[in-house]
């Protein structure tokens, strides 16, 4: 896990800047004001995939070319992905992440999620809700 901290003369300042990087990054608290320097300050973290399961990942994208599965993957969005790791018999790409799925925090389960669309170049219906937990 990556973390960043932002730093403005102003809250309006700060929360333009962690809008920006919202898509990206979650806060890590809330808005505290440094006494030195009287900026404010917002840590953000970026959760990052570990070895194993960007290897399972890479195992789910080989996968999905082999067999040519692009229906699976057609509009993925948290819902239907939510959907398939939930039932008994996912698509065959992505089984090797299924296996690991209810082990993962929502956390990594998003860093999955994310990176599946990033590396597929898979676009990502902008309507999503975000409310959904993976």
């Amino acid at each position: 896990m990556s973390t960043i901290t932002i730093s403005a003369k102003s809250i309006d300042d700060l929360n333009f800047v962690y809008k920006r990087l919202k898509k990206d990054f979650k806060a890590e608290g809330s808005i505290k004001l440094n006494q030195q320097s009287m900026d404010y300050e917002l840590v953000l973290f970026r959760s990052e995939l570990d070895g194993s399961l960007k290897a399972l990942c890479e195992k789910v994208i080989e996968t999905a070319d082999l067999m040519e599965d692009e229906e699976s993957f057609e509009n993925l969005t948290r819902e239907k992905l939510l959907e398939f790791m939930q039932a008994d018999r996912p698509p065959i790409s992505l089984k090797p992440l299924h296996g690991a799925w209810k082990e993962l925090t929502p956390e990594k389960r998003e860093a999955c999620y994310n990176y599946l669309c990033e590396e597929m170049e898979l676009e990502v219906p902008e309507n999503q809700s975000k409310e959904i937990t993976l």
